[in-house]
């Protein structure tokens, strides 16, 4: 019996090496936003992107000015013919005993849109005495724990459980939603002796899939430490990485389409198969 095959249209824009010598964006309307570029199907303003999905919102109370995903109120840093790259995670934030000790699970729910996980990102979790389970419906699919032998001012090296572990995202699947969850693995009077603070973040990995992130201890002391800092004094911020597509129909059904979003002369449409 043949494996069943799904095609789906993938929309690309230019490579790389030519996303930033040509315009991309509709007649009219903003190529880019400050220093970085809005390629289509992305736009900013009215009927400047391919679906509201796509809108952008550029911030110019900044220097430079700064484009933020409209749908979910994030900065984006980079745009690619396959993804998309924001600052500021999907975080949990524990802080036990204190009056923030409200926020120990995160949902992220992409259905419905073009966007998805990628499967380059990982679930970091920094902390002391704390569990990551991350679900899918009621099974829960992985995890990983956070120890601390002592308190001090020194950051944490290579994130393998002292102060820090993964835990990765996907397995090669594609992921639309992901649920997350912390758990204290410490007594509330030994947290008191401790440090109060736990995160869970989405973190793209490095370019050579390195998971190497540190961070001070006192961003566990409080609530508003890591807040006030945004990342300043870790090795690296947390950036998330989605992929996107831009429609479900195949190319030669696309391009008699009026909502064709290969408009430029050097797009590509492809065929993605899944298996």
């Amino acid at each position: 019996m043949w494996p069943l095959q799904l095609i789906i249209s993938v929309f690309l824009l230019l490579p790389p090496s030519l996303l930033s010598a040509a315009l991309n964006a509709k007649p009219g309307c903003l190529d880019r936003c400050g220093d970085l570029l809005i390629p289509y199907p992305f736009g900013v303003g009215p009927n400047c992107s391919y679906s509201p999905h796509f809108d952008i919102n550029c911030d110019y109370s900044t220097d430079p000015p700064k484009a933020y995903l409209s749908i979910m109120k994030k900065q984006v840093i980079e745009f690619n013919q396959t993804y998309i790259r924001l600052k500021n995670p999907f975080m949990i934030s524990a802080c036990y005993g204190l009056s923030t000790d409200n926020q120990r699970s995160m949902t992220v729910n992409l259905s419905g849109t073009p966007y998805m996980l990628s499967n380059k990102n990982v679930l970091t979790v920094i902390g002391c005495d704390d569990m990551l389970l991350q679900y899918k419906g009621s099974s829960t699919i992985g995890g990983c724990s956070v120890f601390c032998a002592d308190k001090s001012d020194a950051g944490f090296g290579d994130c393998h459980f002292n102060g820090c572990c993964h835990q990765a995202v996907g397995y090669g699947d594609e992921v639309r939603f992901l649920e997350a969850e912390l758990i204290d693995l410490s007594r509330r009077s030994q947290r008191k002796k401790l440090l109060p603070c736990s995160y869970a973040f989405i973190q793209e990995r490095t370019k050579r899939n390195e998971t190497v992130f540190t961070y001070p201890l006192y961003y566990l002391n409080n609530s508003t430490a890591l807040l006030n800092d945004d990342w300043a004094s870790a090795s690296r911020p947390p950036v998330v990485r989605l992929d996107w597509l831009v429609g479900t129909e195949n190319c030669s059904r696309a391009m008699n389409s009026n909502t064709y979003a290969c408009l430029d002369e050097k797009s590509v449409c492809a065929d993605y198969y899944i298996c």
